[in-house]
């Protein structure tokens, strides 16, 4: 079966060049114009005989429908259509393409043909691939920027690459920047997305996407540092790697999971996926589930452990990540003998004392607190572990978003990240949705004490909490719980 290679576009609606049957082809052009098509190229649009590609013929469109603007852009005054395409048309009178006009970076005047740069970076044993661009400049109209993936397993460095480029290179194709990045944006077809790998670069796709998280369809305040959130999006554009979010949920009156929690899960979601601009960088959401704080507003393990399985398994389902705030104790080294040392002594009372959001956390305990324990008591307890467990949170996630539903004054019970204020289960309400009761919280068997942190099953696995006997004294010495905060 004869194979025939010919070169068009939509809007020439066919070939205007093709390989010619009972002659040798040489598939590396695209032939010669057929019948009725004329081809010639634009030098003054590159260097030497390489130049835009330029056809005129009956197959050419008239132009763009509704668009004027574009149609006249990209028509010459004699009908040519400028394909936006590089090539020349060597001794034999076939054409052959080179690359995209856009490809071009004029610097200081001088046209710099970027494929040349990345075929040589394709040759460096540490580069998998690249892709170079032209960055704006006031000064000398674009920098060369050569962005480059390392191959898994090598490390390079900007002056080393610099270095073996100049050796190789003139002094007017140097680069004037070299980005290492951990993946190029690709389109559907598998062609990298110029345009958003500059925006990329720039920093433009961190700046739109800092912009979302603020949408007042989900905020319901600023947040905390615009500057810190920026940054930790950028890297995870350059890096490759998903933008990280973390969140906290805990547990109320239910032992099952309602509407509102499937409506504030859903909107978590849906938060996180329009933070999405490149394949390789979606958002990636993890729940630490705050079964210490159920346990210190005397919730009991049975209810607690219940909804949180049911919350985990949901979760699961809009491909959340979950751990829980005891695994983050374990793993941290944090006791119950830290945070009653840290509540010991007239220091630590008059700190609380004084502490701006007592009387609101004293507040949120009464409503949440069970089992009739001591309201302050836990209050206390808990503005003490959300201050040791902020710690064990930053230590462990450094590079994260907070999301959180309290408003920015109750940041001190939150870890030290940079935060977005969201509303809960819809806009405009600020209620948890696991604090969101359809019914009476049941109340205790008289005379039991609910145990101290719930036993969760999280992928099967049942979850061990971390009990010492400091904890287990102190719990049936003072009963203390605590609210919610969080």
């Amino acid at each position: 079966m004869p194979v025939y290679q010919g070169y068009g576009l939509t809007e020439t609606t066919c070939w205007a060049a093709s390989t010619l049957p009972g002659v040798p082809h040489d598939y590396t052009t695209v032939g010669v114009p057929l019948d009725g098509c004329e081809i010639r190229i634009d030098a003054s649009s590159a260097t030497g005989a390489t130049g835009e590609i330029l056809i005129k013929g009956p197959m050419v469109g008239a132009g763009y429908f509704k668009n004027p603007k574009l149609t006249q852009a990209c028509l010459t005054a004699d009908g040519a259509f400028r394909t936006g395409d590089l090539g020349f048309v060597d001794d034999g009178g076939e054409l052959r393409i080179t690359g995209r006009i856009k490809e071009i970076i004029i610097k200081n005047g001088a046209n710099v043909f970027a494929p040349d740069l990345d075929r040589l970076l394709a040759e460096h044993p540490a580069i998998e691939t690249s892709k170079t661009i032209g960055l704006p400049d006031a000064l000398v109209g674009e920098r060369i920027c050569c962005v480059c993936v390392l191959k898994e397993g090598h490390q390079a460095s900007e002056q080393g690459i610099r270095s073996w480029l100049q050796e190789r290179l003139s002094r007017a194709l140097w680069p004037d920047v070299i980005h290492f990045v951990g993946a190029l944006p690709r389109g559907g077809a598998g062609k990298v997305m110029t345009n958003l790998l500059r925006q990329m670069v720039m920093g433009e796709l961190a700046d739109d996407i800092v912009a979302s998280l603020s949408s007042w369809k989900y905020k319901r305040a600023q947040a905390s540092d615009d500057d810190a959130i920026r940054a930790t999006i950028q890297r995870s554009l350059l890096g490759g790697r998903p933008i990280p979010l973390l969140a906290y949920w805990g547990c109320g009156a239910r032992a099952s999971i309602a509407d509102v929690d499937r409506q504030a899960l859903a909107r978590l979601k849906d938060y996180s996926d329009s933070l999405r601009r490149v394949a390789h960088s979606p958002a990636a959401l993890t729940l630490i589930l705050t079964d210490t704080h159920a346990a210190n507003n005397h919730i009991p393990s049975s209810r607690s452990t219940a909804y949180f399985d049911e919350i985990v398994a949901h979760a699961h389902t809009l491909q959340f990540t979950v751990v829980t705030m005891t695994d983050l104790w374990h793993d941290g080294g944090l006791s119950t003998g830290q945070i009653d040392r840290d509540m010991s002594g007239a220091a630590a009372e008059a700190a609380w004392q004084n502490d701006p959001l007592r009387s609101r956390l004293i507040d949120q305990a009464g409503k949440h607190v069970e089992g009739g324990a001591d309201v302050e008591q836990a209050a206390w307890r808990y503005r003490v572990m959300c201050r040791l467990e902020g710690q064990l949170v930053a230590a462990r996630h450094p590079d994260h978003i907070f999301i959180t539903y309290n408003p920015p004054e109750f940041d001190a019970v939150s870890p030290g990240l940079p935060k977005v204020y969201l509303s809960s289960f819809k806009a405009g309400t600020s209620v948890k949705p696991w604090f969101h009761e359809t019914s009476p919280p049941a109340p205790l068997p008289e005379g039991s004490t609910p145990f101290p942190f719930p036993r969760l099953t999280l992928r099967g696995k049942i979850i061990s909490p971390p009990l010492d006997p400091l904890w287990k004294s102190a719990w049936r010495v003072e009963h203390e719980q605590e609210p919610r905060a969080s």
